[in-house]
C-alpha cells in the first residue's frame, strides 16, 4: 500500500514538474544551438555585418540533430533563435524553421520563417504582435548579416497561401505564427523588406 502511495506521488511530482522540465530542455537545445553556430564563426568579422569574406558551415556534427543555418534577432522583443531549416516539430519545439520551397535567406524572392507562439511570455514568437512597422529584424547567415524592415502586420486564415508567395524582383522576410496565444484559429504574419543598405 505504502509503495503505491509511493508510486502516485512520484507520477503526480512527474506531471506537475512535466511543463518546468520541457521549457528548460528547449531552453537547453536553443543555447547549445546558439553556441554552436557562435563557435563556429570564423574571427573575421562575419555575422556582425563587417566582413565581406565567405564563411563555410562547420562540418563537425552538432548537439542536436541538425544544426542552425542562420540565428534571428529582433531586439525589440528581446528575441533571438536559431533558425533551421524545414518545418518538422523537432525544428520548431528549439527554434525558427525556414519553410521549404521560399527563398534562401537574403536572396531574392520571399524567405519564409515560421515558429511556434508558445504561451510562454517572451518564449519563441510569443511576443511577434509587439512589432510594427519601421521595426528592425536581423537574420545572420554565415556570410553576412541581413537587416530588414518590417512592413506590415496582418492576420489570415490558416490555408490562406498568399502570404508565402514571392517575387524575385523583391528581398521580403515573412515571419508566420499562431494567432491568438491560446486557442489559436488563424496566422499572424509579420511581412519585412531587406534594407536598402544591407
Amino acid at each position: 500500500m505504502r509503495k503505491a502511495a509511493y508510486a502516485l506521488i512520484f507520477i503526480g511530482l512527474i506531471v506537475f514538474l512535466y511543463p518546468y522540465l520541457e521549457r528548460t530542455y528547449t531552453w537547453y537545445c536553443q543555447q547549445r544551438l546558439l553556441s554552436e553556430w557562435e563557435d563556429s564563426l570564423p574571427a573575421t568579422g562575419i555575422g556582425d555585418g563587417t566582413s565581406d569574406a565567405v564563411a563555410e558551415p562547420p562540418a563537425e556534427t552538432p548537439s542536436y540533430p541538425v544544426k542552425s543555418i542562420a540565428v534571428l534577432e529582433i531586439a525589440k522583443i528581446d528575441l533571438k533563435l536559431p533558425v533551421l531549416r524545414g518545418t518538422s516539430a523537432a525544428n520548431l519545439r528549439v527554434g525558427v524553421g525556414l519553410l521549404e520551397d521560399t527563398a534562401e535567406i537574403g536572396a531574392p524572392g520571399n524567405t519564409v520563417l515560421t515558429a511556434h507562439r508558445s504561451h510562454t511570455y517572451g518564449r519563441l514568437f510569443n511576443r511577434l504582435d509587439e512589432l510594427a512597422v519601421g521595426d528592425e529584424i536581423i537574420v545572420t547567415t554565415w556570410d553576412s548579416a541581413h537587416r530588414y524592415i518590417v512592413t506590415g502586420t496582418l492576420i489570415v486564415e490558416p490555408d490562406d497561401i498568399s502570404v508565402i508567395r514571392g517575387d524575385e524582383a523583391e528581398h521580403r522576410l515573412t515571419l508566420i505564427t499562431c494567432d491568438p496565444v491560446y486557442n489559436p484559429t488563424h496566422r499572424l504574419i509579420v511581412q519585412a523588406e531587406l534594407a536598402a543598405d544591407a
